[in-house]
C-alpha cells in the first residue's frame, strides 16, 4: 500500500503513482534481487534504445561535456548526464521545460525532412507513409512524454488530412488528438505535462490568428517572418501556460517571461543545428565534427544566457498559491479579450466581466476573516509541523527524524513561502538534534522573534549554532521546563510545558504534545468541564490509546498524528477498544495535511 497524501506545496505522490496505474509498492532488501529482463535484439525497444546510443553518442564525439548533455536533452529528453548546476539554471530560469522535448521539436522534424524529401523521387502516398514511421520512431526516441505524443498525433493527423487533400482545421485536429490519447490512456487527463502542452497548443491555435490579423500589410516582410512572429509565439505560449504552472508548482521565476522570449527560439535553432549535425555525421563523420564546432557555440551562448537569467541576483521567485476558480477566471478573460478586439459589443462585455472579477476579489478578501483559528497540521519525516496564524504566525515542530538533508528546505519552507507567511514564534516539543538544526536553519531564513525550547535542549542548539558559526539571530531564546508558562494572552490563552503547548478555546482544548511527553499529566491539567479537545502527537502507541480509554474519552474529538504504530493499529482493530470507543483518528501520513478549524465552539478537520 501507498503511503502518505499531500503535504502543502507539496507533491501528492500517492496520487501521482496512481495515475500512472501504480497502486502499491515494495522494498527489496538489497540491489541483487533485482533482475531486469531486457528485451531481445530483434525488438523494436531495442532497435530504439540502439539508436538512442547512437545518438547520444554522436553529440559526445562531437561536442563538449557540458554542449553533449545539454543537446541531448533538448532533442530527445535524456537529461542523466546533465550537470547538477546547469539542471539548477534550467529550473531557477524559468526553463526547464526545454528538457522535456516539446511539440515544437516534433514540428522541427517534419519541417526537415519534408524539405529534404521534397527532390526525392518517392511519391506522394510514400513520403507520408515515410514522415509517419519518422514521427513514430522520434515519439519513442523522446520517452512518448505528453508533448511528443500530442504533437506526434497532430501532426500525422495533418499528413493524413492533406495526402487525402481534406481541409486541415486546427481546431478539429486538436480535438480529435485529445480523444485518440484519452482513448488510450484516460489518466493522462489529469497528468501536468497533458495539461500544459494542450493549453499551450490550443493558445496558439485560438489567439495566434486573432493578434496577427492588425499585421496582415507587413506579414510578407523578413522582420515580421524572423523576428515579430517567433516572437509572438513565444509571447503567447508564455501568457496560456504560465498561470497553470504557478497552479501546480506555486512558483515561478520572474524572469522566466523574458528568458523563455529570448532562450526558446535560440533553442529551436540549437534543435536544428543538432539535426544537422546527426545527417551530417551520418555522410561522413568529419563533416559532422565541423558542424558540431558550430552547434557547440550556439550551446554554449545558451548556457551563458541561462547563467545570466539563473543567477541569484535575476532568478527572483514569483511563489503563490492560486485557487482554481481564478484559473478559470484568467482564461475567460482571455478569450474574451482575444474576441473583444474586433467587436465593440464584446469590449463591453470584457470591461463588464472585469468589474465583475474585481468586485468577487474584493468580497471575497473583505468576507474572508484571517486564519485566527485555523491549525494546518502536516506531516515531516517522523515528526508533524503545526503552522497558525493567529494575528502573529505560530509554528510548532515535533519529533524531526534526523536526515541528511535539510526538511525545512524541502517541505517547511516552500509551504511557509507559499504561503507568504513567516513565523513570528517557534515552539519546538522535542529535544532531537534534527529539530534543533531545522530550527537553525528557519532562523537563518525569517526573521522570527520568539524561540521556545525545552531547557534540556539548551545545549544541543547551542551545539548546532556554533556548528553554522552563528551567535545572534535576532530571535528571543525561552526555554521552559515542567512548570506552565503562559505564551499566549486573551481569548485563547496559550500555556507551554514539558514537551507540550495547550491552545485553550472557551471549553475545548487543542494539545500538541511531543511524543516524550508525560500525557498522564496532560490529561488531568484540562478541566472536566471540557469537551471537544483535540490531540496533536507525532506517534501514537498502544500507552496513549490507554490512557484515552482510562480518562475521560467524552471530551475528545479528534487525535490528529503523523503515524499509528503497528501494535496500536493492530490493537485499534482487535476487540480491545470496543466497549470504549475511541475520538476519531486521523494520520497525517496517510491523508496528508489537515486543517484544524474552531468555529462555532468546536473543532472541525478539513483534509
Amino acid at each position: 500500500m501507498i503511503r502518505g497524501g499531500k503535504n502543502p506545496a507539496g507533491l501528492d505522490y500517492k496520487r501521482y503513482l496512481n495515475l500512472k496505474s501504480v497502486f502499491g509498492v515494495c522494498y527489496l532488501p538489497n540491489q541483487f534481487t533485482l533482475q531486469i529482463d531486457t528485451p531481445g535484439s530483434g525488438h523494436f525497444y531495442s532497435v530504439i534504445n540502439r539508436i538512442r546510443g547512437a545518438v547520444i553518442d554522436v553529440f559526445n564525439q562531437s561536442l563538449s561535456e557540458d554542449a553533449s548533455s545539454m543537446a541531448a536533452g533538448f532533442l530527445i529528453g535524456y537529461t542523466r548526464d546533465i550537470s547538477p548546476d546547469i539542471y539548477s539554471l534550467f529550473r531557477d530560469s524559468g526553463t526547464l521545460h526545454l528538457l522535456a522535448v516539446s511539440g515544437s521539436n516534433v514540428g522541427l522534424v517534419v519541417v526537415l525532412f519534408v524539405f529534404l524529401l521534397r527532390a526525392s523521387p518517392i511519391k506522394p502516398g510514400g513520403r507520408t507513409v515515410l514522415l509517419l514511421m519518422i514521427i513514430i520512431v522520434f515519439s519513442f526516441l523522446a520517452y512518448n512524454q505528453p508533448s511528443v505524443v500530442r504533437a506526434s498525433v497532430m501532426a500525422s493527423l495533418v499528413l493524413i488530412g492533406r495526402f487525402l487533400q481534406r481541409k486541415v482545421e486546427l481546431n478539429n485536429i486538436i480535438a480529435a488528438t485529445a480523444l485518440i490519447i484519452l482513448l488510450f490512456r484516460p489518466a493522462d487527463l489529469f497528468d501536468i505535462g497533458f495539461q500544459l502542452s494542450f493549453v499551450t497548443a490550443w493558445g496558439l491555435i485560438f489567439f495566434i490568428p486573432r493578434v496577427i490579423k492588425p499585421l496582415k500589410p507587413i506579414q510578407g516582410s523578413w522582420y515580421y517572418k524572423y523576428l515579430i512572429f517567433p516572437f509572438l509565439i513565444c509571447f503567447v505560449a508564455q501568457v496560456v501556460s504560465m498561470p497553470l504552472s504557478i497552479y501546480y508548482f506555486q512558483r515561478l521565476p520572474l524572469v522566466s517571461f523574458v528568458s523563455n522570449l529570448i532562450i526558446v527560439p535560440l533553442v529551436s535553432v540549437v534543435v536544428i543545428g543538432e539535426l544537422i549535425l546527426l545527417i551530417a555525421y551520418l555522410i561522413l563523420p568529419y563533416l559532422g565534427l565541423w558542424a558540431g564546432s558550430i552547434l557547440n557555440l550556439l550551446i554554449h551562448a545558451t548556457l551563458a544566457l541561462l547563467r545570466i537569467f539563473g543567477s541569484g541576483e535575476t532568478g527572483l521567485l514569483f511563489k503563490q498559491n492560486i485557487p482554481g476558480i481564478a484559473l478559470c477566471v484568467y482564461y475567460a478573460f482571455l478569450v474574451i479579450i482575444s474576441l473583444a478586439l474586433y467587436s465593440r459589443r464584446l469590449r463591453r462585455v470584457a470591461v463588464l466581466f472585469a468589474l465583475l472579477t474585481a468586485n468577487l476579489i474584493l468580497i471575497t478578501g473583505g468576507g474572508r476573516a484571517e486564519k485566527d483559528r485555523c491549525f494546518t497540521v502536516f506531516s515531516v519525516p517522523g515528526g508533524i509541523v503545526s503552522v497558525n496564524r493567529a494575528g502573529t504566525t505560530q509554528m510548532i515542530l515535533s519529533d524531526l527524524t534526523l536526515k541528511d538533508y535539510s526538511i525545512t528546505e524541502r517541505i517547511i519552507g516552500p509551504y511557509l513561502e507559499s504561503q507568504n507567511i513567516a513565523p513570528d514564534k517557534i515552539f519546538v516539543l522535542s529535544t532531537g538534534y534534527q529539530c534543533m538544526k531545522e530550527c537553525n536553519y528557519i532562523l537563518n531564513i525569517f526573521d522570527s522573534a520568539f524561540l521556545y525550547i525545552p531547557s534540556t535542549a539548551v545545549n544541543i542548539f547551542s551545539d548546532v549554532c556554533r556548528a553554522d558559526d552563528r551567535r545572534d539571530y535576532g530571535a528571543q531564546v525561552i526555554t521552559y521546563d515542567e512548570m506552565f508558562q503562559q505564551v499566549n494572552r486573551g481569548d485563547e490563552g496559550a500555556v507551554v510545558s514539558g514537551r507540550s503547548l495547550i491552545y485553550n478555546f472557551g471549553f475545548s482544548g487543542l494539545i500538541f504534545a511531543g511524543n516524550d511527553c508525560d500525557f498522564e499529566i496532560i490529561q488531568e491539567s484540562i478541566p472536566p468541564d471540557y469537551h471537544g479537545c483535540v490531540l496533536v502527537k507525532a506517534r501514537i502507541d498502544e500507552k496513549d490509546l490507554d490512557q484515552f480509554v482510562s480518562g475521560n474519552p467524552e471530551k475528545w474529538r479528534y487525535i490528529v498524528c503523523n503515524r499509528v504504530t503497528a501494535a496500536a493499529a493492530r490493537a485499534i482493530d482487535g476487540e480491545r477498544y470496543k466497549q470504549s470507543p475511541l475520538p476519531e483518528l486521523v494520520e497525517t501520513s496517510q491523508v496528508g495535511a489537515v486543517d484544524l478549524i474552531f468555529e462555532n465552539g468546536e473543532f472541525h478537520i478539513k483534509k
